[in-house]
């Protein structure tokens, strides 16, 4: 099997499989039960990472906690001290930002 390939205005003529020898991606498969057959690109990772460190996502995760540590929502008000409360809905702000991330790299198609 041979492809013809335009250079220059001259046709050329290849073989099949030097025309289309691209690499392939490295996949990376998860393997868990609750993400069967999911695959995550080798630089997915770092896209979450990328996104996850912008300046607003930081902005918004921190602006988020100390919203939520000043009004003390779900009665946390009333059970934790001022720094107690930063600490919890700083944790919670940036690990929920970085689950978010996570599923929406790993199901993006």
């Amino acid at each position: 099997m041979f492809s013809l390939v335009k250079i220059d205005e001259k046709t050329r003529v290849f073989p099949l499989r030097a025309a289309i020898s691209f690499p392939t991606p490295v996949v990376v498969k998860i393997k868990s039960f609750a993400m069967q057959g999911c695959e995550l690109e080798d630089n997915g990772f770092r896209r979450i990472w990328r996104r996850y460190t912008h300046p607003i996502t930081q902005v918004v995760c921190i602006s988020i906690a100390l919203i939520a540590a000043v009004s003390g929502p779900f009665g946390t008000i009333d059970t934790m001290s001022f720094f107690n409360r930063l600490v919890y809905w700083t944790a919670i702000a940036f690990g929920t930002t970085a689950a978010a991330y996570l599923v929406r790299e790993v199901t993006a198609g």
